[in-house]
């Protein structure tokens, strides 16, 4: 498992990590309020497939500050508990520009045991292909701060942390970008 996110195509990232289990514990983290606040977002979460997940993300540590961006609604569109869990993830200005017929960007967090640890597969779908990079540094800065909260451990400051792994995101994402509008494709 590397490190960085594989850039999957334009508008797709992957991130695979090794995390401490057991896996109930890292379900968790990533399904339960009080836990996601401590290394994503303070959030509201509907346990259920079709229930709505709201995320609050704290802006002041954004690298652009906009309250309006703070917000990500979503419905769950999978929930196995306690393996896999994915939504959609929209900001409220995004909906109402979102294009019918469109994929609406969604998250995927799939849970697997590796012995007594756990790997996660985390994917993003429909993204923007202009937002990628930030995309790419925003989730590899939360993952890391995930593994830090599992090892019980505090995470690094986030904006620092992201302003580190931006350059490296932005150069990863152009060829994709470039290799996907060389063929036509959006």
């Amino acid at each position: 498992m590397t490190e960085l996110g594989t850039i999957v195509d334009a508008h797709t990232v992957r991130f695979e990590r090794l995390l401490p289990g057991p896996v109930e514990r890292v379900w968790e983290f990533i399904t339960e309020p009080g836990h996601l606040a401590a290394w994503l977002a303070d959030a509201s979460v509907e346990a259920r497939a079709g229930g709505q997940v709201r995320l609050r993300f704290d802006v002041s540590e954004a690298p652009e500050p906009d309250d309006a961006a703070g917000v990500i609604l979503g419905t769950i569109t999978r929930w196995e508990p306690p393996r896999l869990v994915a939504y959609t993830w929209m900001a409220p200005a995004d909906e109402a520009a979102s294009v019918e017929g469109m994929p609406q960007p969604e998250v995927t967090f799939e849970l697997s045991e590796q012995g007594t640890r756990v790997r996660l597969v985390l994917t993003h779908r429909a993204l923007p292909t202009s937002a990628m990079p930030k995309f790419c540094a925003g989730w590899h800065t939360h993952l890391a701060a995930l593994a830090s909260r599992l090892a019980g451990a505090p995470p690094a400051p986030f904006l620092p942390a992201f302003r580190s792994m931006l350059p490296e995101y932005e150069r990863r994402a152009i060829p994709a970008h470039r290799a996907r509008t060389a063929t036509g494709a959006p």
